[in-house]
């Protein structure tokens, strides 16, 4: 088992060229491990008080330094800082016209839990979007194949489909529980999830058309996967616990599904190295 879990570490924490890159990655990632055992009890068990309800923004912040952290493995580090600029502007202007309008997810409004309000949107919702597209990008792409034979529409498909699975669980959790946001009438439309559908579909496309196909680092992947997981332990276990119980099944549901479907390709060999991106 020792083994085991130094081989994902040292995956993990591999594939740099830049050492304060890799440095910076490790110090996010054990940060990140020593908050989230925290958010089990204190958030799905309903033990957190009011005043701290921030720290929900706070960990957030880290899964997004710890995405972007993983992405600087690539040779030029200006082009995951350039797509972490462009996909956190470009969905924070969704969530803001989501919220002006209702179109696309549906009437909805922030309760300001989170804190860091700009324009009626928590700053933090641009960057647990940056953290769903990224994770579910690099998960999908290990799903459709090498980056010889994989197409950019297989890719965007498989993480559309990674990001609906997650706001299944997501949505009970944050709209009905923790209260992030609050949904006209207490019920989620339909609407909402083929947006995350939608826009989760074509972020990761283009995604997949800017990185000329390089040669990832399994580093990349095992990264989207941890943080993808923990995210859905948390969105999950909250929701049954505070009785939503049928769409956190459902969303297991989906999520076995692609275990069961793509076992092979979700494994990671024992020796299996990796250039770096």
């Amino acid at each position: 088992m020792a083994r085991v879990v130094g081989h994902i570490r040292s995956l993990l924490e591999g594939g740099f060229a830049d050492r304060n890159a890799a440095q910076a990655y490790r110090l996010s990632l054990r940060a990140l491990w020593f908050f989230f055992p925290f958010g089990i009890p204190f958030v799905a068990f309903g033990l957190l008080p009011s005043r701290f309800s921030w720290t929900g923004s706070l960990v957030i912040g880290l899964y997004a330094l710890t995405t972007l952290g993983s992405e600087l493995r690539a040779r030029s580090p200006a082009r995951p800082i350039l797509a972490f600029a462009l996909l956190s502007a470009a969905l924070f202007a969704v969530e803001y016209v989501g919220v002006t309008t209702g179109v696309p997810f549906g009437t909805y409004s922030y309760t300001g839990v989170l804190g860091g309000l700009v324009a009626g949107v928590p700053v933090a919702m641009a960057l647990a979007w940056y953290v769903t597209v990224v994770s579910t990008w690099r998960i999908a792409q290990r799903l459709a194949g090498g980056p010889a034979g994989r197409s950019a529409v297989r890719v965007a498909l498989l993480s559309g489909a990674l990001t609906v699975v997650l706001d299944v669980a997501l949505e009970p959790m944050a709209a009905m529980i923790t209260r992030y946001w609050v949904w006209e009438g207490d019920r989620v439309p339909t609407a909402n999830y083929a947006s995350w559908f939608a826009f989760s579909f074509a972020a990761s496309w283009l995604l997949e058309k800017s990185s000329g196909q390089p040669q990832e680092h399994p580093g990349l992947y095992l990264n989207g996967l941890m943080v993808y997981l923990m995210q859905w332990v948390l969105f999950a276990l909250t929701a049954a616990v505070g009785g939503q119980v049928q769409p956190a099944v459902v969303s297991a549901a989906g999520l076995l599904a692609f275990a069961l479907i793509f076992r092979r390709q979700l494994a990671i060999e024992p020796g299996t190295k990796g250039p770096v991106a």
